[in-house]
């Protein structure tokens, strides 16, 4: 399957594929959520932790031809297949960094190219809720989270795609749309910054509180249960140069982190961690 001409190629991400006879019950083991609702009809977003709970990585996880993907950032593909690996130990899985596979991003006003490819299934792309997959032997695409109507697929690089730079219009909105969607993120410079419940995950449906124990549980169940929870996402937009992933910025009267950032033609959004409040703030 060739991508359609109004796909966007995503450079920032990456797929690793889990193969092998083990490989749900070793995903289950290691990730946040329930790896028992991945079908081939439903992805799921998960986060891989360290000891106290946070996050290494944020991911997709779908299930396409026998094989689980992660889909993750590309900064930090190689560093979240090292520590994976580190589980397997006897289990029969193979994890495998896909360089042939890339991902591709698609806006509403494009997706119907997508519902015309031959899948085994007749259905509407447009009509998927959230998570919702369709599949075939050469073809995946999924329903992003958010009000936006946005869709990934996968598929086969014969040919190096266009690079697009992190200043790309296309690119930048792409991203812009995740920040508005608060889609929570993890890069090489955020790695251990961030716990999944004051990102959001939760609202995704990325944390499982009745499955039993994966890396930074503890953690995480004990804030859930005692309703400590101190910081949420916000969206705050603002003038100038955008802040660097990682730095601090004040807001709600204290120094909130930067999660994601995008610019815009006015300057740009940004998705940021900070402490709760109702107050909304604009930085010029």
């Amino acid at each position: 399957m060739n991508s359609p001409d109004t796909a966007l190629f995503l450079p920032h991400r990456a797929l690793i594929e889990v193969s092998g006879v083990d490989a749900l019950a070793f995903l289950q083991g290691q990730i946040s959520a329930d790896a028992s609702r991945i079908s081939e009809k439903r992805s799921v977003m998960a986060s891989f932790n360290n000891v106290k709970g946070r996050m290494l990585a944020v991911f997709y996880v779908s299930l396409w031809n026998n094989s689980y993907w992660i889909e993750t950032q590309r900064d930090i593909a190689e560093s979240l297949l090292k520590k994976l690996r580190m589980y397997v130990l006897r289990s029969k899985v193979t994890l495998t960094l896909r360089e042939d596979i890339g991902v591709y991003g698609h806006f509403s006003d494009d997706s119907e190219k997508l519902s015309t490819r031959e899948l085994p299934e007749v259905t509407n792309i447009l009509e998927l809720k959230e998570f919702e997959t369709v599949t075939g032997p050469n073809f995946f695409a999924f329903r992003l989270p958010g009000t936006e109507k946005r869709f990934q697929s996968y598929d086969s690089i014969t040919s190096p795609p266009d690079t697009l730079g992190a200043n790309s219009p296309a690119l930048s909105d792409w991203i812009a749309a995740d920040i508005r969607a608060k889609i929570p993120l993890v890069t090489a410079a955020t790695q251990d910054q961030f716990i999944s419940l004051n990102a959001g995950l939760q609202n995704f449906g990325g944390i499982s509180f009745e499955k039993g124990c994966y890396t930074g549980q503890e953690i995480i169940a004990r804030m859930h249960y005692r309703s400590t929870l101190k910081q949420q996402p916000y969206v705050v937009e603002g003038s100038g140069d955008p802040p660097d992933m990682g730095s601090k910025l004040e807001y709600n009267s204290s120094n909130g982190e930067v999660m994601n950032v995008a610019a815009t033609s006015n300057g740009w959004i940004a998705l940021l961690i900070s402490r709760i409040s109702e107050e909304k703030q604009s930085f010029n």
